[in-house]
C-alpha cells in the first residue's frame, strides 16, 4: 500500500522486460535498482512539497503499456518532421525510440557526436563512458527513477572542446494507438570546455501516452548551450520533463521553453551552477485552457561566487485550467556576488481559470542580489476598450494583448526561427 506521500501505480509496463542494455552491466544494474526504487516509492502525491499544487492522481489510473514500433511509426515521424520548417541536422525520435530514417545527423568532427543515445554507447563508447555516471545515478525523485528503469533510447550530443556545433532539432514524437503508452527517453548533451551548441527541441504527438523524459546537460568551463523547447503534445497526453544542468566556471545556459499541449505536463529545469561565474537563462511561457494543467518547476543552485541566474515564466489560463509556477533560488555560502533575479506573472483569460505560484529564495552568503516577484490578473479593461475605440473587434484586441504578454518572454532569444515558431505556436492557439 502507498503512504500518503505516494500514489500507488500498478502500471501494466512496470513487468516488461526492458531494462537490460547489451554491454553495459553498469547500465543493466542502475535500471534494476532504479525499479526497485520505484515499486517502493510509487509516484509522488501533493503531500510531497514539490508536487503540492500537480496532482498525478488522473495519470496513475491510466493502463499504461510499454510501447510496441509499429507500422505508423514512420508516417507519424514523417508528419513532425513536415510541421518544423528547418533543414537543420535532426534528431527524431518516436515513442522514446531513434527514428534514423527521419533523423539527419551528418558528419560529426574528431571529439564529437550527434546521434542516438543506444547509437552512441555502440559507436563511441569512449565519449560516452565519462559520463555513464549521468546515466546510473540514483539521485531525485520517482520518476527519475522509473526514466532510469526503462530508458530505451535518447539523443545523444556530444560537442568537443572549442567547437562551435551546427544548430540541432530534436524531435520527439508521441504515437499512441488504441491503447495508451508511456515512454522515457534520456537525453545526454555535453558542450565540453569552449564549446557551444544549439538545441531547438519539438515534442508533439496523438493519442493517449505518458512522455516522462530526463535531459543531462553537462557544461565545461567556458561553454555555452542554447537550449529552446516548444511542447506542442497531444491534449490527451502527460508530458512529464525533467532538466538538470550542470555547469562549470564560466558557462552558460540559455533556456526557453513554450508549452501549449499536453492533458497535464510539468517542465522541470534544476540548474547546478557548480563553477564561478556561470550563467543561467530560462525563459518560458505557457497557454492553457480547458482542463489542462501546466507547471513550470524550478531550482537554481548557485555554488560559487560570480554567477548569474535570470527567470522569466509567463503563463495565461483560459476555461477550468490551472498553472503552476514553483521558482526556487539557492545561494550557497561561497556563493558571493550572485546576482538572481526571478519573476512569474500569470494572465487569467477566465474566472474558472486557476494559478498558483510559489517563489523562494534560500539565500546564505551576505553580498548578494537577489529578487523574486509573481503577480496574477486579467486583461486590462481600459487596454481592451483602447484597440476596440479604433475599430478592433474584441477576440482581435484580446489576441493582441496576449500576444504582447507574451513576446516579452522571447524577444531576447537570438535564434530567428525559434522566435517564429514560439509567435505561430501562439497564434495557433488561439486559432483552435
Amino acid at each position: 500500500m502507498a503512504s500518503r506521500k505516494a500514489i500507488a501505480a500498478p502500471f501494466p509496463f512496470l513487468d516488461t522486460d526492458a531494462r537490460a542494455w547489451p554491454g553495459m552491466p553498469e547500465l543493466t544494474e542502475a535500471r534494476r535498482h532504479s525499479l526497485s526504487r520505484f515499486r517502493a516509492e510509487a509516484l509522488p502525491s501533493t503531500r510531497v512539497e514539490a508536487w503540492k499544487y500537480t496532482n498525478l492522481a488522473a495519470l496513475a489510473r491510466i493502463p499504461f503499456t510499454a510501447p510496441r514500433p509499429s507500422a505508423g511509426d514512420g508516417e507519424a515521424a514523417q508528419a513532425a518532421v513536415r510541421a518544423v520548417p528547418s533543414d537543420r541536422r535532426r534528431l527524431v525520435f518516436v515513442n522514446g525510440r531513434f527514428h534514423a530514417a527521419s533523423s539527419i545527423t551528418g558528419t560529426a568532427p574528431q571529439g564529437s557526436f550527434v546521434g542516438g543515445l543506444t547509437q552512441a554507447l555502440q559507436q563511441a563508447p569512449d565519449l560516452i563512458k565519462p559520463h555513464l555516471a549521468h546515466l546510473t545515478s540514483l539521485d531525485g525523485d520517482a520518476l527519475m527513477a522509473l526514466n532510469t528503469a526503462f530508458m530505451i533510447d535518447g539523443a545523444a550530443l556530444l560537442i568537443g572542446r572549442g567547437q562551435t556545433a551546427e544548430p540541432v532539432e530534436l524531435i520527439q514524437v508521441g504515437h499512441a494507438g488504441e491503447a495508451p503508452i508511456a515512454f522515457h527517453p534520456r537525453h545526454l548533451i555535453v558542450v565540453e570546455a569552449g564549446a557551444t551548441a544549439t538545441l531547438v527541441e519539438t515534442r508533439t504527438g496523438e493519442g493517449i501516452y505518458w512522455s516522462n523524459a530526463v535531459t543531462t546537460v553537462v557544461l565545461g568551463e567556458g561553454a555555452t548551450l542554447h537550449h529552446h523547447v516548444i511542447q506542442q503534445s497531444s491534449l490527451d497526453a502527460f508530458d512529464l520533463a525533467r532538466v538538470q544542468v550542470i555547469a562549470d566556471a564560466n558557462a552558460t545556459y540559455d533556456g526557453s521553453l513554450l508549452g501549449t499541449g499536453a492533458a497535464l505536463s510539468r517542465h522541470e529545469v534544476e540548474g547546478l551552477l557548480e563553477g564561478r561565474n556561470v550563467t543561467c537563462r530560462l525563459r518560458g511561457a505557457f497557454l492553457a485552457r480547458g482542463t489542462q494543467i501546466a507547471d513550470v518547476t524550478t531550482v537554481i543552485d548557485h555554488g560559487e561566487r560570480d554567477g548569474q541566474s535570470e527567470q522569466l515564466i509567463r503563463g495565461v489560463l483560459d476555461g477550468k485550467a490551472h498553472g503552476v509556477f514553483q521558482g526556487r533560488i539557492v545561494v550557497r555560502p561561497a556563493a558571493q556576488k550572485t546576482d538572481a533575479r526571478q519573476n512569474s506573472n500569470m494572465l487569467m483569460l477566465s474566472d474558472g481559470a486557476e494559478a498558483d505560484t510559489k517563489p523562494e529564495l534560500e539565500i546564505s552568503a551576505d553580498d548578494v542580489k537577489c529578487s523574486h516577484g509573481a503577480t496574477v490578473g486579467e486583461l486590462s479593461d481600459a487596454e481592451l476598450f483602447y484597440l476596440q475605440a479604433r475599430g478592433i473587434d474584441p477576440d482581435t484586441a484580446r489576441r493582441l494583448l496576449v500576444s504582447g504578454f507574451l513576446a516579452t518572454v522571447f524577444e531576447t532569444v537570438s535564434d530567428d526561427s525559434v522566435r517564429e515558431r514560439a509567435a505561430a505556436a501562439v497564434e495557433g492557439w488561439f486559432a483552435s
